[in-house]
């Protein structure tokens, strides 16, 4: 059944969102920031969720907001590098270094992903498109030094 909210404040989560579940949310215009807001402001009545966010933009993505919220992400860019910061997200990306030859066709490259690449964890020799390169339309981050442009 569709329910229509007008005003963010009238929004209970927790009919919706029970303790430890995982709860995930898109980035940059796909992110809800209504709702994730939500999420934060409602963190200690929901008893303790895990949340996934892409390159999140907004304040529900903040170290304070970890006593009952844990963060997970794929990067440390945006919102989350507060999280980063302060020692609190896991990110997925750091979870692969023990893996080799893994390929990557992204639309965006973080830093993460070009520690990966300098470790040898992604190489894309296995790749059966673009193989051996990693193919990217942005690098997004603060560690790019060098950038070889084929």
């Amino acid at each position: 059944m569709t329910q229509q909210v007008d005003d963010a404040a009238e929004l209970d989560l927790t009919r919706y969102i029970r303790p430890g579940a995982l709860v995930a949310w898109g980035q940059g215009c796909a992110e809800p920031l209504t709702l994730t807001e939500a999420l934060a402001g409602q963190r200690q009545q929901l008893g303790g969720v895990r949340c996934f966010s892409g390159i999140s933009t907004t304040a529900a993505v903040r170290p304070e907001c970890c006593d009952y919220l844990s963060f997970s992400s794929y990067t440390a860019a945006g919102a989350n590098r507060a999280l980063s910061e302060a020692g609190l997200p896991a990110v997925v990306l750091r979870h692969l270094r023990g893996h080799r030859d893994l390929g990557v066709h992204s639309g965006m490259i973080t830093d993460e992903i070009a520690e990966l690449i300098e470790a040898g964890v992604i190489t894309g020799t296995r790749k059966s498109t673009d193989r051996g390169l990693t193919v990217t339309g942005l690098l997004l981050g603060l560690g790019f030094e060098k950038v070889e442009v084929q």
